[in-house]
């Protein structure tokens, strides 16, 4: 689990909201909002949206690495790069 991931279990436990609420306000399904939360997907600029404004949180504060991350290439994309996604000899 990452950080990021970390962080949105953590407010989302101190505002005393199950993952299922959260997926109802958020009109997210069930299980995307616990792969989101899970780490196992990257939330969509407008998902980071919605969760954030039913957190009653800035996206920022929810994911406070993302824009980092966006800048240098996310190391998890390139960690599951396969090596024929990879330039060179056929």
């Amino acid at each position: 689990m990452t950080n990021e991931t970390n962080r949105l279990r953590v407010i989302r436990a101190e505002r005393r909201m199950s993952q299922l609420t959260l997926a109802a306000v958020t009109r997210i399904h069930p299980t995307r909002v616990w792969k989101i939360e899970n780490g196992y997907v990257a939330p969509s600029p407008k998902e980071r949206q919605a969760i954030a404004s039913a957190l009653g949180a800035s996206e920022s504060v929810v994911w406070p690495t993302t824009d980092r991350l966006a800048a240098k290439g996310s190391a998890t994309t390139k960690a599951c790069a396969s090596p024929r996604d990879e330039p060179g000899e056929d």
